[in-house]
């Protein structure tokens, strides 16, 4: 899976990814004239690129104050209260956070399927077909409770 363009010939579109802003459930943003604390996964990430740009554009300066390798470290720091983080909005929210309606709307993000090249031609198709499926599914799940 690749999030973002695909950019190669052998890549193949999967669905939209959407995306939202989540932070614990006792974090406060600081004021829109302070840097807005951001953890994302290390660079090179399209997220990560793409909650720069987001809040760039928006006007809201970001200072990245926690980073990790693996979207587990992110959630971590997330609910530890060090900053907020753009996440992949599909099923339940992550336990211990919330979403952050009050920061810049994001688009989704595009997903793309890339096998070998020794990868029969049909399966990089048909692993598509199933992430756009699961994907559909989980954001038309309802919410529990």
């Amino acid at each position: 899976m690749l999030i973002g363009e695909g950019r190669t010939a052998t890549a193949h579109p999967a669905g939209r990814l959407p995306l939202a802003w989540f932070a614990a459930t006792h974090w406060t943003a600081p004021p829109p004239d302070r840097p807005l604390p951001l953890v994302a996964i290390d660079d090179p990430c399209t997220i990560r690129s793409q909650a720069l740009h987001v809040l760039a554009r928006a006007g809201r300066t970001a200072s990245v104050v926690g980073e990790a390798g693996y979207l587990a470290g992110v959630l971590h720091a997330v609910r530890a209260g060090v900053g907020v983080a753009l996440l992949a909005d599909v099923g339940a929210v992550p336990q211990g956070l919330e979403r952050r309606d009050d920061l810049p709307a994001v688009d989704p993000e595009p997903l793309h399927v890339r096998a070998r090249h020794s990868a029969h031609p049909r399966l990089t198709h048909l692993i598509g077909d199933a992430v756009r499926t699961a994907l559909n599914e989980r954001l038309h799940m309802p919410s529990p409770g």
